[in-house]
C-alpha cells in the first residue's frame, strides 16, 4: 500500500467514523466538522462545505469551522 493510499484510507476510515456519530449525534458541531475535514481531504468539496455548515449551525462561534470554510471557499475560487 502506498503513503497515498493509506492516508485515504484513513481519512475515509474518519469518514465512516464522523458519519456515524452525525447519526447517533446530529447536533453534534464536532462531527459535523469530522466529517467536513475528512470530506475535503478526499476531494468532496461540496459536500465538506455543507457539513462545514453544519457544525456553525451546532455552534455559530467555532472558530475552526469558519476557519476550515474560508479556506475552502478560497480553493474553490468562492469570493464570500
Amino acid at each position: 500500500m502506498t503513503m497515498a493510499s493509506s492516508r485515504r484510507f484513513q481519512w475515509l476510515c474518519v469518514l465512516l467514523l464522523a458519519t456515524c456519530g452525525a447519526a447517533l449525534y446530529p447536533q453534534s458541531p464536532e462531527t459535523w466538522f469530522n466529517m467536513a475535514s475528512a470530506r475535503e481531504k478526499l476531494g468532496q468539496r461540496n459536500l465538506a462545505e455543507s457539513n462545514y455548515r453544519a457544525a456553525l449551525r451546532g455552534n455559530p462561534r467555532y472558530t475552526a469551522a469558519y476557519n476550515n470554510l474560508g479556506v475552502l471557499w478560497m480553493r474553490k475560487g468562492r469570493p464570500n
